[in-house]
């Protein structure tokens, strides 16, 4: 019942109708992304019989099957991001970057959400997990792909 729910509710965000309109247009896609960055609880019927079937041999994660990764940075550094970037990359993890830029609105957010932290600033699944100096810890540790994969076989 409610896989069905959440198939006809991705349908109109996905679909065609009401695209015309600049601010329903908006919402829509607006509501596409954050659905992106919460793990997709709104899919397609396909997306979900694929994610409900058996595990196969030789099973590689796909985005779909890790928890949502965001990096927030600012574009004074770029150094710092592209680390943070390959890191993730190298583990097989497909990160959402988002520019804050100079709008101290959405810095003032993330600092509060990270306890003032430096940026860039990941997040799984919601939580602060801090910058690249605690991903290559999580990395070597290996508590990384636990949090990003929860549901992956050993």
């Amino acid at each position: 019942m409610f896989k069905s729910l959440r198939t006809k509710l991705y349908g109109v965000l996905a679909g065609e109708v009401g695209n015309r309109f600049a601010p329903i247009r908006l919402a829509k896609n607006v509501a596409l992304v954050a659905n992106d960055v919460v793990g997709r609880p709104l899919a397609t019927a396909e997306e979900f019989a694929e994610r409900d079937g058996p595990i196969e041999a030789g099973y590689r994660a796909t985005p779909h099957d890790q928890a949502p990764v965001v990096v927030f940075h600012i574009e004074r550094l770029p150094t710092e991001l592209n680390k943070i970037v390959g890191l993730l990359e190298g583990e097989g993890i497909t990160p959402i970057v988002c520019a804050i830029g100079d709008d101290e609105a959405a810095i003032s957010a993330a600092k509060m959400d990270s306890q003032g932290a430096r940026f860039p600033m990941v997040f799984i699944a919601g939580d602060f997990v801090g910058g690249a100096q605690n991903l290559t810890n999580m990395v070597s540790s290996g508590e990384l792909c636990r949090r990003v994969f929860p549901s992956a076989k050993k």
